[in-house]
C-alpha cells in the first residue's frame, strides 16, 4: 500500500510539472482529493508549482488552496509570501506573514527575503511595517543572512535612512569576511573599501580599526585606494593623527588622497593645517 501511495505522489508530481492550463491543475487537484491516502507531500508540490509558474490564474488557485487547507508548513507560508510578492500583492503577503506568526510556526531566512520586499513596495505608508520586520529578523539571528541584508538595505534606501542603511551594509560586509574567513578564503581590497566606507558614515571607529588591523595581515595596507579610504574613515571618526599616519605612509598620493586629508582636517576644525595641505598639494 505505501509503494502504491508513493507511486501515485510521483505521478501526480511529474503530471503537475507538465501541466499547461488551469483546467488541467484543476483536474489533477480533483484527482489528488479522491485519493484514499494522505496525500499532503503531494498538495505541497502542487501548490508549489502553481506559485511559480508566475501565471495570475494558477496564483489565484494556489490562493484558494491554501485558504482551504487545515495543516500549514513554514515551507507552504514562504511559498505564498513569495508568491504575494511576486504577484505585486504587499499587504497580502504581509496578512500571510501575520497567519503564520497565528499558526505559530517556525520562521526561517527564506520567510524574511520577501517580506522584506513586501515593506519595501508599501513604503512610505506603512514604515513602521518594516521597521517591525527588521526587528523580528535581528531577534530570529538572521540579520547577518546575505539576501536578508540585502533586502533590508533596500529598504532603508527607499526609506532614506541613510544610517541605518549604511549600518546594514558594514554588518554584511563583516559578515561576508568572517564566512570567507571559515572557508578559507580573503577578501579582496574592494571589499574591505566598501565595508570602510560604511564605517566612515556610521563614525564606526572600533569596527573601523578592526578592518584596519586586518588589512594590515592581509598586506592589504599599502593599497593608494584602501589607504585613502582609511584616510576618510578616520577623519570621519575624529582621529586626525591616525588620519595624517595613513596618509604619510601613501606613497603614490592622488587627488583623492589628498582631497581626503584636507577635507578632513578642515571638517575637524585645524584651518591652519588644512590650508597648509592644499598650498603643499598646489604646488
Amino acid at each position: 500500500m505505501i509503494e502504491r501511495a508513493d507511486e501515485h505522489r510521483t505521478d501526480i508530481s511529474s503530471l503537475t510539472h507538465r501541466c499547461k492550463t488551469l483546467n488541467q491543475l484543476k483536474q489533477i487537484h480533483g484527482n489528488l482529493l479522491k485519493l484514499p491516502f494522505r496525500n499532503f507531500s503531494a498538495l505541497t508540490s502542487l501548490l508549489s508549482f502553481a506559485v511559480a509558474s508566475a501565471d495570475p490564474a494558477f496564483f489565484c488557485y494556489a490562493e484558494a488552496i491554501f485558504r482551504n487547507l487545515r495543516r500549514r508548513t513554514t515551507f507552504l507560508y514562504n511559498t505564498m509570501i513569495r508568491g504575494y510578492v511576486q504577484s505585486n500583492k504587499p499587504i497580502e503577503a504581509i496578512l500571510c506573514y501575520k497567519g503564520m506568526l497565528n499558526d505559530r510556526l517556525i520562521r526561517n531566512n527564506y520567510t524574511f527575503t520577501p517580506l522584506v520586499k513586501a515593506c519595501s513596495m508599501i513604503l512610505p505608508d506603512f514604515r513602521l511595517m518594516g521597521l517591525l520586520v527588521h526587528g523580528h529578523v535581528v531577534k530570529l539571528g538572521f540579520s547577518l543572512d546575505p539576501f536578508i541584508a540585502s533586502a533590508l538595505i533596500e529598504f532603508y534606501a527607499l526609506n532614506l535612512d541613510m544610517h541605518i542603511r549604511e549600518k546594514v551594509i558594514f554588518e554584511k560586509c563583516c559578515a561576508c569576511i568572517e564566512q570567507w574567513k571559515t572557508w578559507g578564503l580573503k577578501p579582496n581590497e574592494a571589499v574591505l573599501v566598501s565595508a570602510l566606507t560604511a564605517c566612515a558614515h556610521l563614525g564606526a571607529l572600533a569596527q573601523g580599526l578592526w578592518i584596519h588591523s586586518y588589512a594590515e595581515k592581509c598586506k592589504y595596507s599599502s593599497n593608494p585606494i584602501l589607504a585613502t579610504a582609511l584616510v576618510d574613515m578616520y577623519s570621519k571618526c575624529g582621529c586626525m593623527n591616525l588620519a595624517l599616519t595613513v596618509f604619510d605612509q601613501i606613497h603614490d598620493k592622488d587627488s583623492r588622497a589628498w582631497n581626503a586629508i584636507i577635507s578632513g582636517l578642515a571638517l575637524n576644525g585645524d584651518a591652519m593645517k588644512s590650508l597648509e595641505l592644499l598650498e603643499q598639494h598646489g604646488s
